[in-house]
C-alpha cells in the first residue's frame, strides 16, 4: 500500500484549489478525470485467494451497453497525468490501463450519464466498467469497473492446469463521497483508480 500511496500524495501535493460549496453543486460544471492503472508488486496482494468470476448480470450488461463512452485527452500537466508518468518509470511494477478526461454538471443519480471505462486486450488483460459522478446533497463518485485477465496462453504444456484458473477477473465496487480537487484513490490489490472532479465552470440560474 505504501508503495502505491506516493502516486497519491504526489498528485495531492500539486493541487491547492479551494472546496466549491456543495449547496452550488448543481450550478457548476465540473472537469472529471480518471486513471487506472495495473499493479505487478506481488507484495500488495495479501495472499488474497481470487475465485473464478461470475457473470455479469443482465442488468449490468444493459448498463455497460448504455453507458456513455468519453475519448477526452488529459492534459499533459495535471496531477494524473504526472502520476502515470511516474508510473511509466517505475521499471515495470504498474501498467496504465486508461486515462480519461470529460466535462459535465452534477445532477441527481438517476438522471447522471454513466461513463464507460474500458481498454484492452492489452497483452492477457481486459478493462471495463462505469464510473458515475453525481450529486446528493453532497458530491459522490460510484466506480464499478472490472479487470479480467486471461491465463489459458499463460499455462505451459505438462503444467498442472487444475490449479490455474483459465480466466481471473476482478473487481473494483465502491461508492464514495468525495471533496473536488482532492486525489480519489480507489484500492485493490491488482488494480487501482485514481479520480480528480474540478469545478471549472459557475453557471448562472
Amino acid at each position: 500500500m505504501r508503495l502505491i500511496s506516493k502516486f497519491v500524495l504526489l498528485a495531492a501535493l500539486l493541487c491547492g484549489t479551494p472546496l466549491v460549496a456543495a449547496q452550488s453543486a448543481r450550478n457548476t460544471i465540473y472537469e472529471v478525470e480518471v486513471l487506472v492503472f495495473q499493479n505487478f508488486l506481488e507484495e500488495l496482494e495479501g495472499g488474497e485467494f481470487w475465485g473464478p468470476d461470475e457473470p455479469e448480470s443482465e442488468e449490468r450488461l444493459m448498463e455497460l451497453e448504455n453507458a456513455m463512452v468519453v475519448g477526452g485527452a488529459p492534459g499533459e500537466a495535471s496531477p494524473l497525468s504526472l502520476a502515470a508518468e511516474k508510473m511509466g518509470r517505475e521499471g515495470g511494477n504498474y501498467r496504465v490501463l486508461a486515462h480519461k478526461r470529460w466535462i459535465q454538471n452534477a445532477d441527481a443519480k438517476s438522471n447522471s450519464q454513466r461513463i464507460r471505462i474500458s481498454a484492452g486486450p492489452i497483452e492477457n488483460t481486459t478493462l471495463d466498467g462505469t464510473v458515475v459522478f453525481y450529486v446528493s446533497r453532497f458530491l459522490h463518485v460510484d466506480v464499478n469497473l472490472a479487470l479480467a485477465t486471461d491465463n489459458a496462453g499463460l499455462i505451459y504444456p505438462g503444467a498442472d492446469t487444475e490449479s490455474v484458473p483459465a480466466r481471473e477477473v476482478y473487481r473494483i465496487k465502491e461508492h464514495r463521497r468525495i471533496k473536488t480537487v482532492d486525489i480519489n484513490y480507489f484500492d485493490h490489490p491488482k488494480f487501482g483508480v485514481l479520480i480528480q472532479i474540478k469545478p471549472v465552470q459557475v453557471t448562472r440560474n
